[in-house]
């Protein structure tokens, strides 16, 4: 069986390229790589402003409306529906605002936010124990992700299942296969899984290693000090240290909901921070994950090869650029040069672009349709090959490999 593809789809034969990081960054001009601690501190300073302003126009949200019914200005049902609307107003704002912090704890990981370890991990720790993730502990994985990205066998996560493990039988020449048969395919069914894959996915990542790679042990968790398959015995205080940091979180949480009630912390916070992890998942899932990127086995892999499999996106557009500090605009950039300061990225694409021609990748389609194109698309690739690509629900591939 086979598919139309769409219009972003027509090129069907690739070849893996040979380009080299020296060849990429001999191009870019040197300062692009330099961070600068005081502008960082500025976008940091920033993004708590958002974030303290945000708030306090919440904590406006039901006394005005009360007061309007109070009033006679408006009726019990219209300031219902209007202070609802605000409150999913203030969940969008501040939770991209968040997700701004995040990306910032992202780049301190990566010292990208400033060459000074401590800064760096001062500032990442803060943000990212605010926006629920053990920092020192993703720090760690997120650095064998980078130098791994796009291998098949070690790859830290969105690791793509294989034809075997979903159970479905290889092909037989000549002989039609309905893969509908092993593949779920109810609209139900996917918007379900979607929705865990969006809110949640990333916290089952951090505590389960859901998504991460398949053959590590079961005891394999971020918050696990002792889980050897992700940490070295000496970064053991890291991950406690870590942990005491989401732990103050949750105790935060119970304490508050204590003096002010449960809904109101999951109006200020919990809502938020679910859709946080929703914009974190759109963020890694669309930059890695497309019917175009490929995959590699050990026999093809290479650091710039994996470093390319990735996209840039316009998510959100304007709001993306200003709140998310370019991490979907310019992700190419960011994964060829992790240390390289988001605020240079859109300079060093322009180099980035011209070097690697049609292996660069980008996306303009709107976030929400593509997510939703990806994820019934990009289900499975085959157990063998060097290079693969995901096949969708009738086993089709975009791309076919080209001729040695």
């Amino acid at each position: 069986m086979s598919k139309p593809q769409d219009s972003m789809d027509k090129k069907k034969v690739f070849k893996p390229p040979n380009f080299t990081i020296k060849d990429i960054n001999s191009r870019i001009p040197p300062h692009l790589h330099e961070p600068s601690t005081s502008l960082s501190l500025l976008y940091f300073a920033r993004d708590v402003a958002f974030v303290a302003l945000f708030w306090t126009l919440a904590t406006k949200i039901d006394p005005m409306f009360r007061l309007a019914v109070e009033s006679g200005m408006l009726s019990p049902w219209a300031a219902m529906l209007g202070k609802w609307a605000s409150w999913c107003i203030f969940w969008f704002f501040q939770s991209v605002t968040m997700t701004g912090l995040w990306v910032l704890g992202h780049e301190c990981g990566h010292r990208a936010f400033s060459r000074s370890r401590f800064v760096s991990d001062c500032v990442g720790y803060l943000v990212h124990t605010f926006t629920g993730t053990p920092y020192f502990s993703w720090k760690i994985t997120h650095h064998i992700h980078h130098s791994f990205h796009g291998s098949l066998e070690k790859d830290s996560h969105h690791i793509p299942r294989t034809r075997s493990e979903l159970g479905i039988p290889p092909e037989t020449p000549g002989q039609p296969m309905d893969y509908r048969e092993y593949l779920e395919d109810t609209p139900i069914y996917t918007i379900l899984m979607l929705m865990i894959h969006q809110f949640i996915g990333f916290p089952l990542y951090i505590s389960t290693n859901l998504g991460g790679q398949r053959n590590l042990p079961s005891w394999t968790s971020h918050f696990n000090p002792n889980a050897t398959a992700l940490f070295k015995p000496d970064q053991k205080w890291a991950v406690l240290a870590s942990n005491v940091g989401i732990m103050s979180v949750i105790a935060a949480c119970y304490h508050y909901s204590k003096l002010y009630g449960w809904a109101a912390v999951s109006k200020y916070y919990i809502i938020p921070w679910l859709w946080v992890n929703n914009w974190i998942m759109v963020i890694v899932y669309l930059q890695h994950t497309d019917p175009r990127v490929p995959r590699y086995r050990s026999g093809a892999w290479t650091f710039t090869r994996g470093a390319a499999c990735t996209i840039d996106r316009p998510l959100l557009g304007p709001l993306g650029r200003f709140f998310l500090h370019d991490v979907a605009h310019f992700h190419v950039a960011h994964h060829l040069f992790p240390r390289m300061p988001f605020y240079h990225t859109e300079e060093a694409t322009k180099y980035i672009r011209a070097a690697m021609g049609e292996h660069y990748l980008s996306h303009e389609e709107y976030w929400l349709s593509n997510l939703w194109k990806s994820f019934g698309r990009c289900l499975f690739v085959e157990d063998e090959g060097d290079v693969v690509f995901f096949k969708d629900k009738d086993g089709e591939a975009v791309y076919e490999l080209a001729s040695e």
